[in-house]
């Protein structure tokens, strides 16, 4: 099953560099590819599994076992296309092990500032282009699920330590550059930010007092500059100060702003002016449940979530869930995919966002998102929740939902908790508090083919 967000991944252009290196006429070095391919998918896999000095020690023996077996062809062969097809493999091989060498020593705990500045520090035109492909996939876009870089892989993963120390080494990479500095500290904020991480706001601050010493057309220029206006008023919107947000959208709108960043802005001011609007009939809804709404328990790898089910509102959605907590499907499930600002998913049994529990059920859209809702994912098909479900983080990055998928449910204890789910975390087990008396049945849509 597709879900509603696509997979996480540190890009690392291996497919792309397979298809090339294939390319080679020979047995030997066909044989040599794919061994060397083979390891350096397993250096990318030791990266992931956040373990970079393996990763580093994988790409060492692997670049030196390759020297080796050059000397030993090149002894054996003279022909001038073979030594520049080796050469040629050489080269794109030493790219992509530098590119994941250079990522894995950012996180490693071994300071090697010199092996850092030898790949990423040099003033020739093809190094500085490097350099700034390197930069741009340090981070990707700390606000959405785009992410082509290890920052925000180690702090969506709990990993903060690795996290801190790539962004601090970083830092000191780009110290004569201000304007990357500010990237830098703007989308460090965001991340941890958009986890409920209260570093984030510091770091803001950190960013702010940078811009002010900062040309501001040159700062405009930048994407990031659209989260910079917008970074306060999602702050206060996760709050649940919907009329500060507002307020701070609108004051920004007060000032001179590039097109697209003044189209970001009024959509925004749209949202919050919606949510100002919604959040006192919610706040109501929640006061007025009546005390038999069923109760499930999460026992997470953070902690205790309870959450109350709107069977009223979603009757069959609840049945399903209830039913998959009866039988224990959630226990030891992870969740997949934590998107700051966004959602934290879960319930795939795969554990690749495109499991599900054999079924599928009919689109019960009929409350709206806010922070601590608990809503169904889906595919592009209205009609194809199984068991994938999703927390809300925030209900301004979730409004466009409304309508559109199946809120059953909210935490209704636990929302510290909530803010702790981190990537790869655990459902320890999963069981219902209390349900009403009747018998649970799921109305599962007839199998497609």
């Amino acid at each position: 099953m597709r879900t509603i967000l696509s997979s996480i991944c540190v890009c690392l252009l291996l497919s792309s560099c397979g298809s090339m290196l294939l390319m080679k006429p020979l047995k030997d070095t066909v044989v040599m590819i794919d061994q060397d391919t083979a390891r350096i998918d397993h250096a990318e896999e030791a990266l992931r599994n956040f373990e970079p000095e393996q990763a580093i020690a994988i790409l060492d023996q692997a670049l030196a076992d390759f020297d080796e077996a050059q000397k030993e062809n090149s002894a054996e062969d003279d022909s001038t296309s073979e030594d520049f097809n080796r050469l040629t493999q050489r080269m794109t091989l030493a790219i992509i092990q530098e590119e994941t060498r250079f990522f894995a020593l950012l996180a490693t705990e071994k300071e090697d500032v010199d092996a850092l500045r030898a790949i990423y520090d040099t003033d020739n035109i093809d190094t500085a282009k490097k350099r700034d492909e390197l930069f741009e996939r340090f981070f990707g876009d700390g606000t959405t699920g785009e992410v082509r870089a290890n920052y925000q892989l180690f702090a969506i993963s709990g990993h903060g330590d690795m996290a801190e120390r790539s962004f601090q080494r970083m830092l000191k990479l780009n110290a004569a550059d201000p304007l990357k500095v500010f990237r830098l500290r703007l989308l460090k904020s965001s991340v941890l930010m958009g986890l409920g991480e209260s570093e984030g706001q510091r770091e803001y601050e950190r960013a702010a007092e940078l811009f002010s010493k900062l040309v501001p057309a040159k700062v405009q220029e930048l994407g990031e500059y659209r989260t910079y206006v917008l970074l306060p008023a999602l702050h206060l919107a996760r709050a649940g100060d919907y009329a500060g947000a507002l307020a701070s959208v609108r004051k920004r709108l007060e000032d001179t702003q590039p097109q697209k960043v003044r189209e970001r802005l009024e959509a925004y001011e749209n949202t919050f002016e919606g949510l100002a609007e919604a959040w006192p009939a919610e706040l109501a809804a929640i006061k007025a449940e009546p005390e038999d709404l069923p109760k499930v328990e999460m026992i997470t790898d953070q902690g205790r979530i309870e959450i109350t089910l709107f069977e009223d509102d979603a009757p069959n959605t609840v049945a399903s869930f209830i039913t998959l907590v009866e039988s224990g499907f959630y226990d030891g499930l992870k969740f997949h995919r934590v998107v700051p600002h966004f959602v934290v998913q879960g319930g795939d049994p795969d554990g690749t966002g495109e499991g599900g529990p054999g079924y599928a059920i009919k689109l019960e859209a009929n409350r709206h998102h806010f922070r601590g809702s608990l809503s169904m994912a889906r595919s592009e098909d209205p009609d194809s929740a199984g068991s994938q479900f999703f927390f809300c983080l925030s209900a301004a990055t979730t409004h466009h939902l409304n309508d559109s998928y199946a809120v059953f449910g909210r935490v209704s204890a636990g929302l510290d908790v909530m803010d702790k789910l981190r990537l790869g975390g655990a459902i320890k087990t999963a069981k219902v508090l209390s349900k009403r008396s009747h018998r649970y049945t799921i109305e599962k849509l007839p199998e497609r083919e």
